[in-house]
């Protein structure tokens, strides 16, 4: 049964939204920003000859209520004024700061200033300096459209509960947020040459790739599915610690040369329409449900090294010796495995 891979990516894209949820596997600290805390020390002489404050600020992100020196994100100083007088005091104020130029998805702004007046409070024309300390996490979708530069604003960001859509148009430099590390829902990438996402640690729905020359996940290990469209990469090394994907990977129209994956969980395997695959080598700790292998034009090897699969669909891969597809269907004793279509006349080692 011949497949159309556009309708397969839908569905599978489909089924990855709807068993989504924003239960991210380093629990339901994600799903909000930490704190905003703050601490103030004393200004040195070179900073402040005639005395000061230096104002440091962070997110509390080990909960403890207090601001770490792994946690300053922030410092300010304020300084006295040169004329003699007692001290002044360095106030301090928290306010929520809006989405908007400061902060795209919204965060915290950190006013100080010296408190002029005496009053104990740090009053509007008080305020010397504001730092903005955004907000690292988005609740819900996020979809981010235009040039390179559009993906600028969001270089905090450290987790989307929702599903993450990005179409960005550039062949420069790599494309990718540098600190994000879980998506709660599906992603999508298109459009950018070169992708680079180093510290994505899982994507809870399907993680699509359209279009890419290069993708770089060092650290990725869990997708809810995972698959690759028109794309220009080679081979998926830029994977190496992808251990489970939840439910399928499909691989459609693209130029891979090679497919080689050894994960712990698999659902289903999908690789379909594929002119430059010349090799598939599939390892997987735990049996996996249907396996799909259909139209790529130069496929000459096929190895399934899993304890067993739920059906077998082999077909129209003229290259591929048909002798070779039949000692797999044996080994995992698949009498109804469907295998059409390949190379009949290639003789297999016994």
């Amino acid at each position: 049964m011949r497949k159309s891979w556009a309708v397969a990516v839908t569905t599978l894209a489909a089924s990855g939204l709807a068993s989504c949820n924003a239960d991210l596997s380093s629990g339901a600290a994600v799903a909000s920003t930490p704190a905003v805390v703050t601490r103030t020390v004393d200004a040195t002489t070179a900073q402040c000859p005639f005395g000061g404050t230096v104002v440091e600020s962070g997110l509390d992100r080990d909960g403890d209520g207090a601001l770490g020196d792994g946690e300053v994100a922030a410092q300010t100083v304020v300084c006295q004024p040169m004329a003699a007088g007692p001290p002044v005091a360095t106030l301090i104020h928290i306010v929520d700061e809006p989405a908007g130029a400061h902060c795209v998805v919204g965060g915290t702004a950190v006013e100080s200033g010296p408190d002029r007046d005496g009053n104990g409070v740090l009053d509007d024309s008080e305020v010397s300096h504001v730092d903005y300390l955004c907000s690292d996490v988005v609740v819900g979708d996020l979809s981010i459209t235009g040039r390179g530069s559009e993906i600028v604003p969001y270089a905090n960001l450290r987790a989307v509960t929702g599903s993450l859509d990005l179409e960005i148009q550039d062949l420069g430099s790599a494309i990718g947020l540098p600190k994000l590390e879980h998506v709660g829902g599906s992603m999508s990438v298109f459009g950018s040459f070169d992708i680079a996402y180093p510290e994505l640690l899982d994507v809870n729905g399907f993680l699509l790739i359209v279009q890419a020359g290069s993708a770089q996940f060092p650290k990725l290990t869990r997708v809810g599915s995972l698959g690759t469209y028109t794309a220009n990469l080679r081979d998926l090394s830029g994977f190496p610690a992808l251990q489970r994907i939840d439910d399928a990977v499909a691989i459609g129209a693209s130029q891979l040369e090679t497919l080689d994956l050894s994960l712990d969980v698999l659902g289903r395997f999908e690789v379909d329409q594929n002119l430059d695959l010349t090799e598939i080598t599939l390892h997987v700790n735990h049996a996996i449900g249907d396996v799909f292998i259909a139209e790529n034009s130069v496929l000459s090897s096929l190895t399934l090294d899993v304890s067993g699969v739920s059906s077998l669909d082999v077909e129209s891969n003229p290259h591929l010796p048909t002798c070779q597809v039949q000692a797999i269907a044996e080994r995992l004793h698949l009498s109804n495995a469907k295998i059409v279509g390949n190379d009949d006349s290639a003789t297999c080692a016994p």
